[in-house]
């Protein structure tokens, strides 16, 4: 397999690229910051990273002095009750970590980004039906996706989010007429993204994420991309075993990074992995 900063620029090009395909449904927008680069979402203001759009990716990328990225940060997100920093490892991870706890962003938790090459992949069919979701299916992605909890408001615009668009496929698997699992893939020169895999808890642990993630895979390879990467966090240890069992490896963590607008919550806020409680209401 390639190495960490072989595949960071990949990526970083990829996750970009699909961030500004939703970015064209108008319900976010994403801002360059010289390098780094911000998705501004101002209906998103969950407390948890995974259920808010409001976040800066690539602040090792940046250009000239890192110094003014926080102030930078800071005012793109001003009406934003809060937003969080991806930190990958880099060279200037250890000066990005002080100027960031200098202007008061706080680690709050870290993300897994796992990788595999697509020399070989299972083609082995699973106990659950496997079917692109079209427009004409948006309902049963729907019906997947109505659980409490989940936020993928790339859904909500078939037409412009990810569901027919080039270049992506959106699977969902069926438990014979029901539609019980999604999975996202996504290639962009030569890699692939496995992302948005949700299942029905009524059906979690039989299989279907497992079978959704070869089938990804598959298609990635047929796309003739060399390495698929996916991120996940090791506290979802379903998430994170069945991408191990699926022939991906960790290639390294990602630290998540808070910044509260409201100064007595940002001041309550300490650095750890362990993810910081709601601020009370």
């Amino acid at each position: 397999m390639s190495s960490t900063f072989d595949l960071q620029p990949r990526i970083s090009a990829l996750k970009r690229m699909r961030a500004e395909v939703i970015a064209e449904s108008d319900t976010q927008r994403i801002i360059d910051l010289g390098g780094p680069w911000a998705i501004v979402e101002p209906l998103s203001d969950g407390w948890f990273p995974s259920q808010n759009l409001n976040r800066v990716i690539d602040l090792h990328c940046a250009e000239g002095d890192f110094e003014s990225l926080p102030e930078r940060m800071i005012e793109v997100y001003e009406g934003t009750p809060r937003h969080f920093v991806y930190l990958d490892p880099s060279a200037s991870s250890a000066d990005l970590f002080r100027i960031l706890s200098e202007a008061g962003y706080r680690v709050c938790n870290e993300m897994s980004v796992l990788a595999r090459v697509l020399s070989e992949v299972n083609r082995e069919p699973g106990p659950f039906t496997l079917r692109e979701a079209t427009p004409d299916l948006v309902e049963d992605l729907e019906s997947v996706l109505s659980y409490h909890g989940t936020q993928e408001q790339m859904w909500r615009s078939p037409t412009v989010g990810l569901v027919g668009q080039p270049g992506s496929v959106v699977l969902l698997a069926y438990d014979g007429a029901i539609p019980v699992a999604v999975g996202t893939v996504t290639a962009h020169e030569g890699i692939a993204y496995l992302s948005s895999a949700t299942t029905v808890p009524e059906w979690r642990e039989r299989g279907a994420q497992r079978q959704l993630i070869d089938a990804r895979v598959a298609w990635a390879a047929d796309q003739g991309c060399d390495h698929a990467f996916s991120e996940t966090y090791r506290f979802l240890k379903s998430s994170y075993s069945n991408l191990v069992a699926c022939g991906f490896r960790e290639i390294y963590q990602r630290w998540i990074c808070r910044y509260e607008s409201d100064p007595e919550v940002r001041a309550g806020l300490i650095h750890t992995l362990d993810g910081h409680q709601p601020a009370p209401r």
